[in-house]
């Protein structure tokens, strides 16, 4: 376990400039939209521009550092190493996976902490019928466990790609866009295989966990645990083709 730790430890130190500068940039622009807001020359409306921008840029950034997670250890020669360590290839992809789980942790801890500092204004002018804080906080918990499982989805998506790409050699690009078409078509289908065996998984009242009864207008939402099953354990199984593939045909020449 040791090895794992230094293992997510250097992907967080390589990670953490970009981190914190993305993380300044969001923190300054809701503090110059709240000034602006303060002494009268923006309309109060303006304190959600900075959110709503940042909330949008969050998953193209970190799409992006997700793809760069890999390509830096080519950039760099560090695959060498990684290859030499008594290190196992699903404990390499899995730290990575760890450390953008932690990157994306911290940046919505910004915007979230930015939100109730900043914004604070326009969530009181919103009205009497805006939910309490335990409403807002409990369902903004539960939406960030939902986005982790897609976004780490689509983490071995990337890595799948990658990998792939890698051990192919030309036509690298081309190869990724088809390996991510192929892998997302693989796990929608095998979602569907699988469903039947779930068919006796309830189906979860996520206006019930959430309480949308709170909302001023009734809500009713149900989530089809069954098919998602499948399509988990579907990608858990690209996961593991990825370790294998890097263990066993990776070529780092």
């Amino acid at each position: 376990m040791s090895r794992f730790a230094n293992l997510i430890r250097k992907d967080l130190n390589a990670s953490k400039m970009s981190v914190g500068i993305v993380a300044a940039i969001i923190a300054i622009s809701m503090a110059l939209t709240w000034f602006n807001v303060k002494m009268g020359s923006w309309h109060e409306a303006s304190l959600i521009v900075p959110v709503g921008i940042s909330l949008a840029f969050l998953p193209i950034w970190f799409v992006w550092q997700a793809a760069q997670k890999l390509n830096t250890e080519w950039k760099d020669d560090t695959v060498y190493t990684l290859q030499v360590l008594p290190v196992p290839g699903w404990q390499v992809l899995l730290s990575k996976i760890v450390s953008l789980w932690v990157e994306y942790t911290t940046l919505l801890g910004v915007i979230s902490v930015g939100t109730f500092i900043f914004a604070n204004p326009l969530i009181g002018a919103i009205g009497t019928d805006t939910p309490r804080l335990s409403w807002i906080l409990r369902n903004l918990a539960i939406l960030y466990l939902l986005s982790l499982v897609l976004f780490t989805a689509v983490i071995v998506f990337i890595q799948l790609s990658f990998v792939v790409s890698r051990m192919i050699g030309r036509f690298q690009g081309l190869v990724q866009i088809w390996v991510w078409i192929l892998a997302i078509n693989l796990v929608s289908t095998v979602g569907r295989w699988l469903a039947p065996l779930f068919n006796w998984v309830p189906r979860i009242p996520m206006h019930q966990i959430m309480r949308l009864d709170q909302l001023q207008y009734l809500v009713n939402v149900k989530f089809f645990l069954a098919l998602n099953i499948g399509a988990l354990i579907a990608v858990i199984g690209l996961f593991w083709l990825t370790s294998y593939l890097f263990d066993n045909y990776l070529e780092v020449n």
